[in-house]
């Protein structure tokens, strides 16, 4: 993994981004109906619900707008140079979009800027649930592109006009889930644009005891199963014979050993729930996995 010169700091807005476009267009996916905080700490910074972004465009005299969407209501085309898509439990700090927009100037041949995300519920749960973060030294901006495995979800990307329009994004939609990811969508931009992230695009992620129960980690992990099938299903027959082989024949104790670091650490002494906690949730990454590269229900 190779990580790009060191970015000392941010820069002004270069405006126009395109002179047939309008600057960015931020969607807010809505989520489940419950009360938030008007702000909340992370990093030790202050950060600020998604809607914040509107005050931001409105503030630098940029060009563009913000739109609460339903995961089935996102569209597939823009008339904007940028998309943020984000939701209503993401929280972002004061100047979020003066750094989108002071990167993507930095970064002219970006498809999709990237940053960490970080959950506000503590727990005896693992660090990994909706939980996103790249270790790159002292680096600001990395080039993630050859990097799939490293792939953001979509929600807090920040996505090139020219390559939303180019791909024609579509949410993850199926009997079983729907979901705004699609790693599918993030791989095929990664072959004519360059994917980056930096620590310092990070957004928080509000969670609640509700994020905790069940249903709720069954379906996340789900989803996490599908979107790594889906990015096998975008490879060559010959790439995916090839990891296919490697995951079930050859070495099949390998795809324990790939997947996500599970959620749960509780002790197993102490906690009769967590075997069968652990083992519904890879049983859901397994099916979503087989659903997400085959494209069909197998159960």
């Amino acid at each position: 993994m190779r990580a790009s010169a060191e970015v000392v700091g941010l820069v002004g807005f270069n405006l126009k981004l395109s002179e047939n476009m309008k600057d960015i267009e931020v969607l807010i996916v809505g989520g489940q109906e419950r009360k938030r905080p008007s702000n909340l700490i992370c990093q030790r910074e202050q950060m600020f619900p998604a809607i914040h972004t509107e005050r931001e465009i409105r503030e630098y005299g940029l060009s563009g707008d913000v739109k609460r969407v339903s995961v089935e209501g996102i569209q597939t085309k823009t008339d904007a140079s940028l998309v943020v898509i984000l939701d209503e439990d993401t929280y972002v700090p004061h100047d979020f979009i003066n750094r989108v927009i002071s990167f993507n100037n930095l970064f002219r041949d970006a498809g999709v800027l990237c940053g960490p995300v970080y959950p506000t519920l503590e727990s005896d749960f693992s660090k990994s649930y909706y939980t996103y973060e790249l270790k790159f030294g002292s680096s600001v901006v990395s080039d993630i592109t050859k990097e799939q495995n490293c792939y953001p979800s979509m929600i807090g990307c920040v996505i090139s006009g020219e390559a939303y329009n180019r791909f024609l994004y579509s949410p993850t939609i199926t009997n079983r889930h729907k979901s705004v990811d699609n790693s599918f969508f993030l791989t095929t931009i990664s072959k004519e644009f360059k994917i980056y992230y930096s620590p310092k695009l990070f957004k928080a992620r509000y969670l609640e005891k509700s994020d905790l129960e069940i249903t709720v980690l069954s379906d996340y992990y789900y989803n996490l199963g599908y979107q790594d099938g889906l990015a096998v299903s975008a490879k060559s027959q010959d790439e995916k014979r090839l990891e296919l082989w490697d995951r079930f024949i050859n070495s099949p104790e390998m795809f324990d050993n790939t997947m996500p670091k599970w959620l749960f650490e509780s002790d197993v002494k102490t906690n009769a729930e967590y075997p069968e906690l652990l083992v519904l949730s890879k049983c859901k990454y397994q099916i979503g996995f087989y659903e997400g590269m085959l494209g069909k229900e197998v159960i």
